[in-house]
């Protein structure tokens, strides 16, 4: 009679290796974020971000997750001051850039008094900041590159704004009606400003236009009652 032999301590080691290699490879694919996970994230999918409680969409998924984005879609006044927008963002398992702000969500804000914006927004949406009456301060990182029409525009508390040489596009009514705004560093990389872009700074009194703009829009300075000092480079070919 034929006993059946058990398997050799190699055959047991290679089985739990196996074993191992596909229960790991398993967990990659499943786990939130993995290809075939129920939790990875799709273009389209919202979700809050805890730390700013600015509500997000996202926007973008690529292969490598290089060019993954989402959009700010949303904003609760929660009566905080100060909003430092995050250049990225968690969500599931996965490491988002923030690149967009979709139409007036801060508009009107009554409480925010301070604004940071990532250099990873390369542009500020068309009156995405218009009139935040408390707005005093605006800190815009390097990296964005255009200031949309009517974004900061009836910020009348707006006493300081510091643009980053990245900028070279300033849109319509951009700063109009800042009043409260007395100097301002126009950033060495502006080629143009648009029409109004900063009329009704009743407190500007001096403005020096760097070497490089080529363009200055219409009316551009209307109102700016105490401006005593406006120097213009020889760059200039478009008033």
């Amino acid at each position: 009679m034929k006993t059946r032999r058990g398997r050799t301590p190699l055959a047991k080691i290679l089985t739990a290796l196996c074993l191992l290699s596909l229960a790991a490879a398993a967990a990659d694919i499943f786990m939130p974020g993995g290809p075939m996970s129920p939790w990875k994230a799709s273009v389209g999918d919202t979700f809050t971000d805890p730390a700013s409680g600015l509500g997000l969409r996202v926007s973008n998924i690529s292969q490598d997750g290089a060019s993954d984005t989402v959009q700010i879609i949303s904003y609760q006044d929660s009566g905080k001051p100060s909003l430092v927008i995050p250049d990225s963002v968690e969500f599931r398992g996965a490491r988002f850039t923030v690149n967009e702000i979709l139409g007036v969500l801060f508009a009107g804000t009554k409480s925010l008094k301070n604004i940071t914006v990532p250099g990873s927004m390369t542009y500020i949406a068309p009156g995405a900041f218009s009139r935040c009456g408390s707005l005093a301060g605006v800190t815009i990182e390097d990296g964005v590159e255009s200031i949309g029409a009517s974004a900061f525009q009836g910020c009348i508390s707006l006493v300081s704004v510091d643009i980053p040489d990245s900028v070279t596009s300033v849109g319509e009514r951009a700063f109009m009606e800042c009043k409260s705004l007395s100097s301002e560093r126009i950033p060495t990389g502006e080629t143009s400003f648009e029409e109004r872009a900063f009329s009704g700074w009743i407190s500007l009194e001096s403005a020096d236009i760097p070497d490089g703009v080529e363009s200055v829009g219409a009316l551009a300075f209307q109102g700016c009652a105490s401006l005593s000092r406006l120097d213009m480079p020889n760059s200039i070919t478009s008033i």
